[in-house]
């Protein structure tokens, strides 16, 4: 039985660029709009483990992204019955 994945959200000052999208995996995108702007995008999704999390995090920094917030919830595993 697989067990669930992670939880995890992302958010970054300005637009996340569509070009990027591959380096993130299966993040989807939230995009906040303020008086015709756009202040933040926020990324969210279940990665694999923390070592996904950490590098797509990194990813953001490196290409210098200002990360505002970042949170990763760890998911609850799934007991069989017996």
């Amino acid at each position: 039985m697989p067990q669930p994945r992670p939880r995890c959200r992302i958010t970054i000052r300005g637009l996340f660029d569509v070009k990027w999208a591959d380096y993130v995996g299966e993040m989807m995108f939230d995009v906040q709009v303020a008086e015709g702007e756009i202040q933040t995008t926020t990324l969210f999704g279940q990665p694999i483990d923390l070592a996904a999390f950490l590098g797509t995090l990194n990813m953001l920094v490196d290409l210098h992204f200002h990360v505002m917030a970042c949170e990763y919830q760890e998911a609850e595993p799934i007991v069989a019955a017996a």
